[in-house]
């Protein structure tokens, strides 16, 4: 038996209506929420991995300079 929506109660009225819009709100609020989290673990990643660079290279470089021009030539054309 199929109702017409004119023959619904109005509880089904409004379920019918709002439960689409809810749905709709929370996908795009979850979408919203996730886009953000992204974005914050992404600046996150960026600033470890400047970090970890400018270690290495405060690392590498006070190495580097121990070694005599000569040493320092043959080495990076080694590589």
């Amino acid at each position: 038996m199929i109702h017409s929506f004119r023959n619904l109660r109005i509880a089904a009225k409004l379920l019918l209506t709002v439960l689409p819009l809810v749905a709709i709100s929370v996908v795009g609020l979850f979408w919203g929420a996730e886009h953000w989290m992204q974005q914050q673990r992404l600046a996150e990643l960026t600033n470890r991995v400047d970090a970890y660079a400018e270690t290495q290279s405060a690392l590498l470089v006070r190495h580097l300079w121990e070694f005599e021009e000569p040493t320092v030539v043959r080495l990076v054309n080694s590589s």
